[in-house]
C-alpha cells in the first residue's frame, strides 16, 4: 500500500520536475539593469511597444502578486497592464490569441519620447509624452451592439437582457478586437504624463500610475464617449423603456382577461 503510494508521489514529484525544467529552459536571458532614469524608460517603452513583458516587468512595477495553490504552483498572476497575457500556463489557447491580437491592434500607433527627467537622490520624475489611436469610443460601440440586439429582438428582449448580463460578466478584452473597425483609425490622442522612478540596488526602475496606463490604451477606459455614441445610446435607450412600457400593457391585458374568465 506504501510503495503504490510512494510510487505515486514519486511520479508527481517527477512530473513538477519536468515542468520546473522546462519553464527554466525557456526564461530569456535577463536584461541589464536601467543605471539612469532615462534608460530605464527609454527600455521600458522600447519593450512595451514590441509586447516583451519581460524586459517590460524588469524596468517597472507593472507585476503586482501570484495566487499560488496549496502545492506553490502559480494559478494566476495580477500586473497592471495587460494581465491578461500573462498568465500561468505552458500553451496559448484561442482566447490568447485573441487577446495578443487585441494588444497588438492597441500598440500599432504606439509612440513615446521622453521629455524631461528630475532627480533627486534615489528617487527622479520622469516626463513622457504618450501618443496612440484614440480608442474613447471602443467600449461605446461594444455597448452599443449589446442595446441594438436588446432593442430589436421580438417581445421585450428579457432574454437578450439575461444574455447580455451574462456576456458582461464574463467580458475578456479580447472580445473588443472586432470593433476596431468602427473606429477613426486616422483619430490619435497625445497627452504628457509623469512616472516616479526609484533606484533600488543600483538600478533604476518606473512606478507605473493610472494616468500613463490612460494614454498607453487610448483613452479606452474614458468616462464618457464620443457626443455622437453617446446620443446613439440614449435613442437606444428610449426604443428599450418604450418597448417595456408596451410589454408591460399586453401583460395587464393578458392577466385581466385570465381573472375575468
Amino acid at each position: 500500500m506504501h510503495s503504490k503510494r510512494n510510487k505515486k508521489v514519486s511520479l508527481i514529484l517527477l512530473m513538477f520536475g519536468i515542468i520546473a525544467v522546462f519553464c527554466v529552459g525557456c526564461q530569456k536571458e535577463q536584461p541589464v539593469e536601467a543605471q539612469t532614469p532615462e534608460e530605464a524608460a527609454g527600455l521600458a517603452m522600447e519593450a512595451l511597444q514590441k509586447l516583451d513583458f519581460q524586459v517590460f516587468n524588469h524596468y517597472t512595477d507593472n507585476y503586482v502578486c501570484t495566487k499560488r495553490n496549496w502545492l506553490g504552483i502559480p494559478l494566476e498572476r495580477e500586473y497592471q497592464m495587460f494581465r491578461e497575457l500573462q498568465q500561468p500556463g505552458l500553451f496559448h489557447g484561442k482566447r490568447y490569441k485573441a487577446n495578443r491580437e487585441f494588444a497588438e491592434n492597441i500598440m500599432e500607433k504606439f509612440s513615446w519620447e521622453i521629455v524631461d527627467t528630475e532627480i533627486s537622490g534615489e528617487e527622479a520624475k520622469v516626463s513622457l509624452r504618450i501618443t496612440n489611436a484614440d480608442f474613447t469610443d471602443l467600449m461605446g460601440y461594444y455597448v452599443l451592439h449589446l442595446m441594438e440586439h436588446m432593442t430589436e429582438s421580438q417581445g421585450t428582449g428579457i432574454g437578450e437582457l439575461i444574455t447580455a448580463v451574462s456576456r458582461v460578466s464574463r467580458f475578456d478584452i479580447g472580445e473588443l478586437s472586432g470593433y476596431m473597425d468602427e473606429l477613426q483609425q486616422e483619430d490619435s490622442v497625445s497627452s504628457e504624463v509623469q512616472l516616479r522612478a526609484e533606484k533600488r540596488d543600483g538600478a533604476w526602475r518606473l512606478c507605473l500610475n493610472e494616468e500613463f496606463i490612460h494614454a498607453v490604451m487610448g483613452n479606452m477606459d474614458s468616462d464618457q464617449f464620443s457626443p455622437d455614441i453617446e446620443e446613439q445610446l440614449r435613442q437606444l435607450e428610449e426604443r428599450y423603456e418604450e418597448k417595456m412600457e408596451q410589454w408591460g400593457e399586453e401583460l395587464e391585458e393578458k392577466i385581466e382577461k385570465k381573472l375575468s374568465h
